[in-house]
């Protein structure tokens, strides 16, 4: 739409843009499309709407067509002149860019080559000094090297006056700020003073810790931007901080949320489901799968009524022979291994799988039915389903990908997919060779959508076998995670615009799992209650 707007408007397009563009992706596409298409004044949005280094970084990506989310290296293209001094002539009317530029060094080094900053020595002399610190490697002190000094030094005074000019790394790292002190009376206080300049995602991450902090946990668990979902999880050995001042921190951030949504739009009488306590917030979308019903990772839905639940996936060969198998991975209630349904192992008490498909030119099907009653018996609490790409081609280079699942009451009757009953379908367009779309908690019965990827191994078969310790440690990670929820975030909402009623029928507002707002209406959760 962008594109077209430009190439159809040309300079005529300004008049339609707004002042601000507050995503840096939407940002960065834009003006590269002006430099590209070469359109007059092109250098006046840049200078307008380019605030940082990483955002000249951006817009050059964008030139070269690469990943502008950062999430990725590009390649990048060579650059005109008249581009080339564009880029420069912004990046040195920006402030200090040095620090900034670092984040990205290798990137910055790259690009280098093809601005040719050195030849503009004289012109453009901040550009050249940050060049030439990035490409020699001369020392520079950031404020995250000032920061990691502060907590080895344990200087707790210069810490919280360096942090607090930057309220949202003042809130991450307020963990440790308060166990480098025996009285963390002054970081309580200064965390006071800053925390209503905290972003509310931040804000109710930091909530949500404090809330749990003591809480006994095998894990920490953490989710790396990019463009694949993925889990980081490391051994849980913080020691434990005196209740009180959790206590403390949780209603500085309550009301620090509160006071802002309380300036919001009111939202009048609020029905608010209890079931959206299963529901966490959708923070970092941007690699989750397109799905029938997009939910945001660590939400738990109730399965329907039946016995039999069964996973399918459907594929269509890319431009060469495609493997897919479709996996499932029992494991009980401390995630120990039970079981493993693959084309390697077709039958097991309780399991079944369709058989192996090895290439499908005109599109192919596996599915894999789990008879609830028969694993329940064996022990088995977590079914976990597993996607591979046996030929190692990843997902977003095949023309059709999608797996779901659905419940069957009577398995053995009626059509193979009958779409009444299919219960989600997603999409695999990941850049990876394996997926983890879902869990089944067969206790509790209910699904854990996942949507996470792993990068499979060309030096060994890439099979749910080989996979083990890394499926077996995200199902671990996502059974035991702890998110923000729904239900908390829109309390707040109410607390601060909005009175309480348990009658659906007099409710000005609805949030339900099912009604009203859902917690698939994602958009709408991000743009108007974060």
């Amino acid at each position: 739409d962008i594109k077209w707007f430009i190439k159809t408007y040309n300079s005529k397009v300004y008049s339609l843009t707004p002042n601000t563009i507050p995503v840096k992706e939407n940002m960065a596409f834009y003006i590269g499309c002006l430099l590209k298409n070469n359109i007059e004044n092109a250098e006046q949005e840049l200078l307008r709407h380019a605030k940082t280094a990483t955002d000249i970084l951006r817009i050059a990506t964008s030139l070269s067509d690469g990943d502008i989310s950062l999430a990725e290296n590009t390649k990048f293209k060579s650059v005109s002149k008249r581009n080339r001094k564009l880029l420069l002539t912004s990046l040195e009317t920006i402030g200090f860019i040095t620090e900034d530029m670092l984040r990205y060094k290798n990137r910055w080094k790259r690009l280098g080559e093809k601005l040719h900053p050195f030849e503009y020595k004289s012109r453009f002399p901040k550009c050249y000094d940050a060049f030439d610190i990035i490409r020699n490697d001369k020392s520079f002190e950031t404020f995250n090297s000032k920061v990691e000094k502060g907590f080895i030094e344990k200087n707790l005074p210069g810490l919280i006056n360096h942090l607090k000019s930057r309220p949202g790394e003042f809130a991450r790292k307020l963990d440790h700020l308060i166990r480098l002190t025996d009285s963390p009376g002054e970081v309580i206080n200064e965390f006071s003073r800053i925390a209503e300049n905290v972003s509310s995602p931040v804000l109710l991450q930091v909530l949500t810790h404090f809330k749990n902090r003591n809480k006994p946990n095998d894990l920490r668990i953490f989710f790396p931007k990019g463009n694949v979902g993925k889990v980081q999880a490391v051994d849980y050995n913080l020691p434990s901080i005196d209740q009180t001042v959790c206590d403390q921190i949780a209603l500085i951030c309550e009301g620090a949320l509160t006071s802002r949504f309380s300036k919001y739009k009111p939202l009048g009488k609020v029905y608010l489901d209890e079931e959206l306590k299963n529901y966490t917030v959708p923070f970092a979308m941007r690699s989750a799968s397109k799905a029938l019903k997009t939910i945001s990772r660590g939400s738990k839905i109730d399965l329907p009524e039946g016995n039999t639940v069964r996973f399918f996936v459907y594929w269509k060969d890319g431009n060469s022979r495609t493997d897919l198998d479709l996996s499932a991975l029992a494991l009980d209630t401390e995630s120990g291994y039970k079981m493993t349904i693959a084309y390697y192992n077709l039958k097991e008490i309780g399991a079944y799988h369709s058989g192996d498909i090895t290439s499908a030119p005109d599109g192919a099907s596996e599915f894999i039915d789990i008879e609830i009653s028969s694993c329940l018996k064996q022990g088995i609490r977590y079914v976990l389903m597993s996607v591979n790409s046996f030929t190692n081609q990843p997902y977003c280079d095949l023309p059709y990908c999608f797996a779901g699942f659905m419940i069957r009451q009577f398995p053995n009757s009626g059509e193979i997919f009958e779409p009444l009953t299919v219960e989600n379908k997603f999409d695999l367009t990941a850049n990876s060779k394996t997926a983890i779309p879902l869990i089944i908690d067969l206790y509790e019965r209910k699904v854990i959508w996942v949507d996470l990827s792993l990068k499979g191994n060309p030096s060994t078969i890439n099979n749910v076998h080989n996979n083990l310790c890394s499926t077996t440690l995200i199902n671990k990670s996502m059974t035991s995670l702890v998110k923000p929820n729904l239900y908390d975030l829109i309390e707040l909402h109410i607390r601060a615009r909005g009175e309480r009623t348990m009658n659906i029928k007099e409710a000005n507002t609805i949030f339900a799992a099912d009604a009203g707002i859902t917690p698939t209406d994602i958009d709408i959760i991000v743009s108007d209650y974060l």
